[in-house]
């Protein structure tokens, strides 16, 4: 159960902190990632399927100037150990030292254990501050600080995730365990309470850690209701009808009020079944991204002036 109190509190003594990193949007440009669960490249590893979709999405940011952003959870720390992961993804680990030399930032999550990560890499930061003049600044962070599963109570997660990790196999052999969904929509209190939070703090806030990539604090529901509006044919209408419908029977339309002033997003994971999602941020735009076999797909975009 997350206490939105015990949340609330966390991210604003993060957001309140002196010793909160700040660096400014001018001539940056910046790709978010997170939650990658590096594993041992076994069949309990769920991000080898998508070991080349990473290696493309590093390989065309680093060339093109980007910093990078590692918003949590880069490494699956609760179920294996640092140096079984890195000698498993040495390539991959090599490739962002080559391609991003001082552009890295890298956030800590609750998988990451700092202490366990080899000498030299200690460490991480709670958050980053992203400013941009005299709008209203980015924050950066994992989204785990001051939940009771993750943050509050870690310790018995990190027992369960050990225990877990003897059956997975089975359960993805066996199609009783499916990778995270991506649908660019709302579907949790997570949503709603670090929303909630960012709203009333005045900041544009950027999580990882819940696996559902968020843009612009829209619903799937409200995304919905748009596009039907937009349909031109009675085909495409009733398409977008019978989701709507679906949605409202899942108890899943949720409306947030003045929806065209966002104030949360989400950067999604790197585990989905069919490819990783990612925010790039530069001086004009905001995009959400996602990669798969074939490449780079921009699913949406705003220009900066407008948030």
């Amino acid at each position: 159960m997350r206490r939105p109190d015990y949340i609330h509190a966390a991210l604003t003594r993060l957001f309140e902190s002196p010793d909160l990193l700040s660096i400014p949007i001018e001539n940056r440009k910046i790709v978010i990632i997170s939650d990658f669960h590096l594993g041992d490249c076994s069949k309990a590893d769920n991000f080898y399927p998508n070991r080349k979709i990473a290696r493309d999405l590093l390989t065309y940011y680093g060339r093109k100037g980007y910093f990078l952003i590692i918003n949590g959870d880069f490494e699956e720390l609760w179920q294996f150990p640092a140096a079984k992961i890195r000698s498993s993804y040495k390539t991959l680990y090599s490739l962002i030292r080559r391609l991003y030399p001082g552009k890295i930032f890298r956030i800590y999550g609750n998988h990451d254990e700092p202490d366990l990560l080899p000498e030299g890499e200690r460490g991480g930061l709670p958050g980053l501050m992203i400013l941009r003049g005299e709008k209203r600044p980015f924050l950066v962070t994992h989204g785990h600080l001051g939940s009771t599963e993750s943050d509050l109570y870690g310790w018995f997660s990190k027992i369960c995730v050990a225990l877990f990790r003897i059956i997975e196999p089975f359960l993805i052999y066996t199609r009783m365990l499916k990778p995270p969904q991506f649908r660019t929509g709302y579907f949790h209190d997570f949503e709603y309470i670090h929303e909630a939070w960012a709203r009333e703090h005045h900041c544009l806030l950027i999580c990882g850690h819940s696996h559902r990539a968020v843009f612009a604090s829209r619903s799937y529901y409200q995304e919905l209701k748009k596009k039907i509006k937009q349909a031109k044919t009675l085909k495409g209408k009733s398409a977008y009808f019978f989701l709507i419908l679906k949605e409202i029977m899942r108890k899943q339309h949720m409306s947030f009020k003045d929806e065209d002033k966002p104030f949360y997003f989400n950067c999604g994971c790197g585990i989905y079944k069919h490819g990783i999602t990612a925010i790039e941020l530069d001086e004009k735009t905001m995009s959400l991204v996602k990669w798969d076999k074939s490449g780079r797909n921009v699913y949406h975009q705003a220009f900066l002036k407008d948030l």
